[in-house]
Protein backbone atom coordinates (compact mmCIF):
# COMPACT_ATOMS: atom_id res chain seq x y z
CA UNK A 1 0.00 0.00 0.00
CA UNK A 2 1.32 3.82 -0.71
CA UNK A 3 2.00 5.90 2.62
CA UNK A 4 -0.81 8.01 2.36
CA UNK A 5 -3.32 4.56 2.54
CA UNK A 6 -1.25 3.57 5.29
CA UNK A 7 -1.69 6.99 7.13
CA UNK A 8 -5.43 6.74 6.32
CA UNK A 9 -6.04 3.24 7.74
CA UNK A 10 -3.81 4.37 10.61
CA UNK A 11 -6.50 7.38 11.42
CA UNK A 12 -8.91 4.77 11.90
CA UNK A 13 -7.15 2.46 14.14
CA UNK A 14 -5.64 5.56 16.49
CA UNK A 15 -9.17 6.88 16.32
CA UNK A 16 -10.72 3.43 17.54
CA UNK A 17 -7.60 3.22 20.02
CA UNK A 18 -8.65 6.67 21.30
CA UNK A 19 -12.58 5.12 22.19
CA UNK A 20 -11.06 3.24 24.92
CA UNK A 21 -10.81 5.82 28.09
CA UNK A 22 -13.24 8.86 26.30
CA UNK A 23 -16.11 6.14 24.73
CA UNK A 24 -15.89 2.76 27.16
CA UNK A 25 -14.47 4.31 30.41
CA UNK A 26 -10.83 2.51 30.23
CA UNK A 27 -8.53 3.74 33.07
CA UNK A 28 -5.67 3.00 31.13
CA UNK A 29 -3.79 4.35 27.58
CA UNK A 30 -4.63 1.59 25.30
CA UNK A 31 -2.58 0.75 22.29
CA UNK A 32 -0.87 -1.96 20.16
CA UNK A 33 -0.71 -5.60 21.21
CA UNK A 34 3.07 -5.08 20.34
CA UNK A 35 4.26 -8.62 21.11
CA UNK A 36 2.23 -10.35 18.60
CA UNK A 37 3.40 -7.88 15.95
CA UNK A 38 6.89 -9.19 15.15
CA UNK A 39 4.87 -12.99 15.58
CA UNK A 40 2.27 -11.68 12.94
CA UNK A 41 4.82 -10.53 10.69
CA UNK A 42 6.99 -13.35 10.91
CA UNK A 43 4.06 -15.46 10.10
CA UNK A 44 2.74 -13.71 7.08
CA UNK A 45 6.79 -13.63 5.51
CA UNK A 46 6.70 -17.48 6.17
CA UNK A 47 3.51 -17.49 4.49
CA UNK A 48 4.77 -15.46 1.05
CA UNK A 49 2.09 -12.77 2.46
CA UNK A 50 5.64 -10.12 3.40
CA UNK A 51 7.97 -8.86 1.94
CA UNK A 52 11.02 -7.05 4.14
CA UNK A 53 12.48 -4.54 1.46
CA UNK A 54 9.03 -2.33 1.58
CA UNK A 55 5.19 -2.40 2.11
CA UNK A 56 4.71 -5.26 -0.39
CA UNK A 57 1.69 -7.03 0.92
CA UNK A 58 -0.87 -9.30 -1.51
CA UNK A 59 -4.78 -9.05 -1.20
CA UNK A 60 -4.05 -12.38 0.94
CA UNK A 61 -2.60 -10.36 3.36
CA UNK A 62 -5.77 -8.74 4.42
CA UNK A 63 -7.68 -11.62 3.89
CA UNK A 64 -5.11 -13.51 6.47
CA UNK A 65 -5.18 -10.89 8.61
CA UNK A 66 -9.07 -10.29 9.02
CA UNK A 67 -9.72 -13.94 9.92
CA UNK A 68 -7.29 -13.71 12.86
CA UNK A 69 -8.87 -10.44 13.99
CA UNK A 70 -11.96 -12.26 13.39
CA UNK A 71 -10.80 -14.73 15.62
CA UNK A 72 -9.60 -12.82 17.83
CA UNK A 73 -12.59 -10.81 18.08
CA UNK A 74 -14.30 -13.61 19.31
CA UNK A 75 -11.76 -15.15 21.87
CA UNK A 76 -11.82 -11.20 23.32
CA UNK A 77 -15.60 -10.78 24.09
CA UNK A 78 -15.95 -14.49 25.25
CA UNK A 79 -13.65 -13.55 27.79
CA UNK A 80 -15.06 -10.58 28.95
CA UNK A 81 -18.74 -11.88 28.97
CA UNK A 82 -17.91 -14.92 31.02
CA UNK A 83 -15.06 -13.46 33.31
CA UNK A 84 -12.55 -16.05 32.70
CA UNK A 85 -9.62 -13.65 31.81
CA UNK A 86 -8.47 -13.83 35.10
CA UNK A 87 -8.49 -17.38 35.82
CA UNK A 88 -6.99 -18.70 32.88
CA UNK A 89 -3.87 -15.81 32.87
CA UNK A 90 -3.49 -17.11 36.71
CA UNK A 91 -3.52 -20.89 35.41
CA UNK A 92 -1.28 -20.91 32.77
CA UNK A 93 2.35 -22.80 33.85
CA UNK A 94 4.92 -20.53 34.23
CA UNK A 95 7.34 -22.26 31.21
CA UNK A 96 4.66 -21.87 28.87
CA UNK A 97 4.11 -18.12 30.00
CA UNK A 98 7.56 -17.16 29.82
CA UNK A 99 7.71 -18.91 26.58
CA UNK A 100 5.22 -17.39 25.16
CA UNK A 101 6.46 -13.74 26.19
CA UNK A 102 10.31 -14.29 25.68
CA UNK A 103 9.14 -15.79 21.98
CA UNK A 104 7.40 -11.93 21.60
CA UNK A 105 11.20 -10.42 22.23
CA UNK A 106 13.24 -13.23 20.31
CA UNK A 107 10.95 -12.59 16.86
CA UNK A 108 11.31 -8.64 17.63
CA UNK A 109 15.01 -8.84 17.91
CA UNK A 110 15.25 -11.14 14.52
CA UNK A 111 12.60 -9.02 12.65
CA UNK A 112 14.87 -6.12 13.66
CA UNK A 113 18.48 -7.28 13.51
CA UNK A 114 18.63 -10.24 11.41
CA UNK A 115 15.47 -9.83 8.71
CA UNK A 116 15.14 -6.78 7.49
CA UNK A 117 19.04 -5.79 9.10
CA UNK A 118 19.73 -4.93 5.48
CA UNK A 119 16.77 -3.51 4.03
CA UNK A 120 15.93 -1.22 7.08
CA UNK A 121 18.39 -0.61 9.95
CA UNK A 122 21.43 0.05 7.29
CA UNK A 123 18.83 2.15 5.40
CA UNK A 124 19.56 4.77 8.26
CA UNK A 125 21.94 3.18 10.30
CA UNK A 126 23.20 6.39 12.46
CA UNK A 127 20.36 7.40 12.96
CA UNK A 128 18.65 4.21 14.14
CA UNK A 129 21.35 3.26 16.64
CA UNK A 130 21.42 6.35 18.21
CA UNK A 131 17.94 6.05 18.49
CA UNK A 132 18.01 2.71 19.80
CA UNK A 133 20.59 3.62 22.17
CA UNK A 134 18.59 6.53 24.04
CA UNK A 135 15.71 4.75 24.51
CA UNK A 136 17.31 1.89 25.65
CA UNK A 137 19.25 4.08 27.85
CA UNK A 138 16.67 5.71 29.25
CA UNK A 139 14.06 3.13 29.58
CA UNK A 140 15.93 0.14 31.02
CA UNK A 141 19.11 1.63 32.23
CA UNK A 142 19.29 1.08 35.97
CA UNK A 143 22.54 3.31 36.53
CA UNK A 144 20.51 6.05 34.35
CA UNK A 145 17.56 5.64 36.70
CA UNK A 146 20.67 5.78 39.88
CA UNK A 147 21.53 8.73 37.84
CA UNK A 148 18.24 10.51 37.46
CA UNK A 149 17.53 9.91 41.05
CA UNK A 150 20.52 12.66 42.19
CA UNK A 151 19.95 15.04 38.98
CA UNK A 152 17.25 17.40 38.02
CA UNK A 153 17.85 17.45 34.47
CA UNK A 154 18.06 13.39 33.82
CA UNK A 155 14.73 13.70 36.38
CA UNK A 156 12.54 15.58 33.59
CA UNK A 157 14.09 13.27 30.96
CA UNK A 158 13.25 10.21 32.56
CA UNK A 159 10.05 11.39 34.41
CA UNK A 160 11.45 9.81 37.83
CA UNK A 161 11.43 11.26 41.52
CA UNK A 162 7.77 13.17 41.13
CA UNK A 163 5.64 12.75 44.45
CA UNK A 164 3.11 10.74 44.46
CA UNK A 165 -0.39 11.91 44.82
CA UNK A 166 -3.52 10.60 46.66
CA UNK A 167 -5.04 7.91 44.69
CA UNK A 168 -7.77 8.98 42.43
CA UNK A 169 -10.83 6.58 43.16
CA UNK A 170 -10.96 4.35 39.06
CA UNK A 171 -12.76 1.05 38.34
CA UNK A 172 -10.39 -1.08 37.60
CA UNK A 173 -12.62 -4.10 35.33
CA UNK A 174 -10.62 -6.69 33.41
CA UNK A 175 -14.23 -7.19 31.58
CA UNK A 176 -14.69 -4.40 30.39
CA UNK A 177 -11.05 -4.33 29.06
CA UNK A 178 -11.91 -7.28 26.88
CA UNK A 179 -15.38 -5.75 26.13
CA UNK A 180 -13.75 -2.65 24.68
CA UNK A 181 -10.95 -4.42 22.77
CA UNK A 182 -13.59 -6.87 21.22
CA UNK A 183 -15.76 -4.20 20.38
CA UNK A 184 -13.04 -1.71 18.89
CA UNK A 185 -11.63 -4.48 16.86
CA UNK A 186 -14.81 -5.70 15.11
CA UNK A 187 -15.59 -1.92 14.34
CA UNK A 188 -11.60 -2.33 12.84
CA UNK A 189 -12.34 -5.32 10.83
CA UNK A 190 -14.76 -3.76 8.75
CA UNK A 191 -11.87 -0.86 7.20
CA UNK A 192 -8.80 -2.15 8.91
CA UNK A 193 -8.51 -5.47 9.82
CA UNK A 194 -5.33 -5.38 11.81
CA UNK A 195 -5.47 -6.61 15.34
CA UNK A 196 -2.35 -6.25 16.90
CA UNK A 197 -2.96 -2.20 16.74
CA UNK A 198 -6.02 -2.91 18.90
CA UNK A 199 -4.86 -3.87 22.45
CA UNK A 200 -5.30 -2.77 26.37
CA UNK A 201 -2.59 -0.78 26.99
CA UNK A 202 0.45 2.17 25.68
CA UNK A 203 3.16 1.49 28.22
CA UNK A 204 4.86 4.43 26.63
CA UNK A 205 1.76 6.78 26.55
CA UNK A 206 0.91 5.54 30.23
CA UNK A 207 3.63 5.85 32.23
CA UNK A 208 3.89 9.43 30.54
CA UNK A 209 0.19 10.56 31.76
CA UNK A 210 0.48 8.53 34.90
CA UNK A 211 3.37 10.37 35.88
CA UNK A 212 1.91 13.88 35.67
CA UNK A 213 -1.31 12.55 37.12
CA UNK A 214 0.60 11.72 39.99
CA UNK A 215 1.67 14.85 40.89
CA UNK A 216 -1.64 15.79 42.13
CA UNK A 217 -5.48 16.97 40.80
CA UNK A 218 -3.76 20.66 40.25
CA UNK A 219 -1.63 19.18 36.96
CA UNK A 220 -4.39 16.73 36.48
CA UNK A 221 -7.93 16.66 37.99
CA UNK A 222 -8.51 13.09 36.48
CA UNK A 223 -6.33 10.68 34.76
CA UNK A 224 -9.18 10.34 31.64
CA UNK A 225 -8.29 14.04 31.23
CA UNK A 226 -4.80 13.50 30.33
CA UNK A 227 -5.39 10.16 28.48
CA UNK A 228 -8.43 12.30 26.81
CA UNK A 229 -5.97 14.92 26.01
CA UNK A 230 -3.44 13.06 24.88
CA UNK A 231 -5.64 11.57 21.80
CA UNK A 232 -7.73 14.32 21.25
CA UNK A 233 -4.64 16.46 20.54
CA UNK A 234 -2.74 13.69 18.74
CA UNK A 235 -5.27 12.60 15.79
CA UNK A 236 -5.25 16.62 14.02
CA UNK A 237 -1.41 16.46 14.67
CA UNK A 238 -0.85 12.63 13.55
CA UNK A 239 -3.08 12.24 10.50
CA UNK A 240 -4.53 15.29 9.22
CA UNK A 241 -1.97 18.12 9.54
CA UNK A 242 0.33 17.34 5.85
CA UNK A 243 3.48 19.13 7.04
CA UNK A 244 3.58 17.16 10.18
CA UNK A 245 2.71 14.23 8.37
CA UNK A 246 5.22 14.85 5.65
CA UNK A 247 8.17 15.56 8.11
CA UNK A 248 7.40 12.23 9.99
CA UNK A 249 7.34 9.84 6.95
CA UNK A 250 11.34 9.33 6.75
CA UNK A 251 11.35 8.47 10.67
CA UNK A 252 8.71 5.72 9.93
CA UNK A 253 11.27 2.91 9.44
CA UNK A 254 13.25 4.00 12.77
CA UNK A 255 9.45 4.26 14.53
CA UNK A 256 8.88 0.51 13.57
CA UNK A 257 12.63 -0.25 14.45
CA UNK A 258 12.48 1.00 17.74
CA UNK A 259 8.86 0.07 18.53
CA UNK A 260 10.48 -3.72 18.01
CA UNK A 261 13.73 -3.46 20.24
CA UNK A 262 11.89 -1.91 22.93
CA UNK A 263 9.51 -4.54 22.87
CA UNK A 264 11.83 -7.21 22.72
CA UNK A 265 13.91 -5.88 26.31
CA UNK A 266 10.21 -5.31 27.64
CA UNK A 267 9.01 -8.70 27.10
CA UNK A 268 12.33 -10.33 28.17
CA UNK A 269 12.35 -8.36 30.93
CA UNK A 270 9.01 -10.22 31.78
CA UNK A 271 9.82 -13.20 30.56
CA UNK A 272 12.82 -14.05 32.13
CA UNK A 273 11.39 -13.41 35.59
CA UNK A 274 8.42 -15.43 35.29
CA UNK A 275 10.22 -19.22 35.75
CA UNK A 276 10.88 -19.77 39.39
CA UNK A 277 13.16 -23.21 37.80
CA UNK A 278 15.80 -24.26 35.68
CA UNK A 279 13.13 -26.76 34.30
CA UNK A 280 10.88 -23.80 33.56
CA UNK A 281 14.05 -21.63 31.93
CA UNK A 282 14.77 -24.65 29.69
CA UNK A 283 11.13 -25.11 28.43
CA UNK A 284 10.36 -21.44 28.06
CA UNK A 285 13.49 -21.12 25.94
CA UNK A 286 12.76 -23.64 23.80
CA UNK A 287 9.35 -22.69 23.71
CA UNK A 288 9.94 -19.33 23.00
CA UNK A 289 12.08 -20.31 19.68
CA UNK A 290 9.18 -22.59 18.37
CA UNK A 291 7.09 -19.99 18.81
CA UNK A 292 9.56 -17.47 17.31
CA UNK A 293 10.20 -19.40 14.26
CA UNK A 294 7.94 -21.87 13.54
CA UNK A 295 5.29 -19.52 11.71
CA UNK A 296 1.96 -20.52 10.60
CA UNK A 297 2.59 -23.54 12.88
CA UNK A 298 3.01 -21.44 15.54
CA UNK A 299 0.19 -23.46 16.93
CA UNK A 300 2.95 -26.33 17.28
CA UNK A 301 4.92 -24.51 19.65
CA UNK A 302 1.94 -23.86 22.10
CA UNK A 303 1.14 -27.85 22.29
CA UNK A 304 5.02 -28.31 22.53
CA UNK A 305 4.90 -25.92 25.17
CA UNK A 306 1.77 -27.77 26.94
CA UNK A 307 3.57 -31.19 26.63
CA UNK A 308 6.57 -30.00 28.48
CA UNK A 309 4.94 -28.29 31.04
CA UNK A 310 3.34 -31.41 31.76
CA UNK A 311 5.99 -33.98 31.70
CA UNK A 312 9.39 -31.77 31.89
CA UNK A 313 8.11 -29.36 34.66
CA UNK A 314 5.52 -30.76 36.50
CA UNK A 315 3.24 -29.70 39.07
CA UNK A 316 4.68 -26.63 40.47
CA UNK A 317 6.40 -26.24 43.82
CA UNK A 318 7.33 -23.57 46.09
CA UNK A 319 10.38 -24.93 45.46
CA UNK A 320 12.81 -22.64 43.46
CA UNK A 321 15.45 -25.15 42.48
CA UNK A 322 14.36 -28.28 40.60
Amino acid sequence: MSFEEGVALSFISGTLIAAGPIVFGVPFAPGWITPAYPIVIGVFATMGFYLPTGAEYQVETFQFMAAICIEFTILVAFLGMTGLSEKIVNNIPNALKSGIILGAAVAAFYQVFFKEFDAKYMDQPIAMTIAIVLCILTTFSDPFKKLASKNVFFQKISSLGQKQRPDEPLKVDSNRFHLSIAVRNLIGLIFNPNFPTQGALWTGVHVVVAERWKKGPNEMPSIFDGLGSYYLMAIPFLYVTLPFITLMEPLMNIALNLTLVLTGFACAYVALAIPKTNAEMASALFISLLIAFTGEYVWLGLLIGIFLSIFVVGKQTSSNQS
